[in-house]
């Protein structure tokens, strides 16, 4: 009778230990899940916002690639001018000044 309790106690005992490694491996594995997708949406992140730049670089790309594109842009930024051709700067009235 007392080697059957305390077979049945071993047995409670070893299914408790089981039970419990078993529930930290799960446990652990959830953790290492909720990080790893973390990661996985700063990722996704970085790669639209990579996304979104390459399409305005290409599309940059195209833009400039046309000469007139290019001669107007430099024209705009640097005030550049052709042999010829006048340039005209005007300057927008601020409104609380007076002329």
């Amino acid at each position: 009778m007392i080697i059957k309790s305390i077979l049945s106690f071993l047995k409670i005992s070893a299914l408790i230990i089981v039970i419990a490694f078993l529930g930290w491996g799960l446990f652990n594995l959830d953790r290492q899940n909720r990080r790893l997708e973390s990661k996985v949406d700063n990722l996704n992140a970085n790669a639209e916002t990579l996304e979104k730049e390459n399409r305005t670089l290409k599309e940059n790309i195209d833009y400039f690639g046309h000469p007139e594109n290019l001669i107007k842009e430099l024209k705009s930024l640097f005030n550049y001018r052709q042999p010829g051709e006048k340039l005209m700067i005007i300057i927008p009235k601020k409104n609380n000044e007076t002329r």
